[in-house]
């Protein structure tokens, strides 16, 4: 996803700073790297209280499968992806996103589609 780099800017895109904002940065409780391939991919997964922040990032692009194992058992959550579309092009369209919202549980797998030189976030919180 691209962030806007002008103040102004902001008003059109503070669904995505839903996400920014939630962000309990320093108040960690637990990190889990999910998956990693040097110089191409990484998806790390970061633990405040019940709340999960999920961030993956992928080079050449492609479709990261994150198994959400690391969830308790029993129990259903909300969440919310804020991801590439199919018009999103890092070069020539790098501001078309989405933010989308389901529900999950442990064992789910989230098929995190990412164009080249992009990104996927996710917030997975209680139900």
């Amino acid at each position: 996803m691209c962030i806007p780099d002008a103040p102004e800017a902001y008003l059109d895109k503070l669904d995505i700073f839903e996400f920014i904002k939630e962000l309990p940065v320093g108040e960690w409780d637990e990190t889990k790297i999910l998956h990693a391939k040097m110089d191409s991919y990484i998806s790390t997964a970061r633990r405040h209280g019940d709340d999960w922040f999920i961030g993956s990032v992928h080079a050449e692009g492609g479709t990261l499968n994150i198994a959400l194992d690391f969830l308790k058992a029993n129990e259903t959550y909300k969440i919310t992806y804020y991801e590439d579309t199919e018009e999103t092009d890092s070069k020539t369209n790098p501001e078309a996103y989405r933010v989308r919202t389901e529900s999950v549980k442990k064992g789910d797998v989230v098929n995190a589609k990412i164009v080249a030189g992009s990104g996927h976030c996710m917030w997975i919180r209680k139900e």
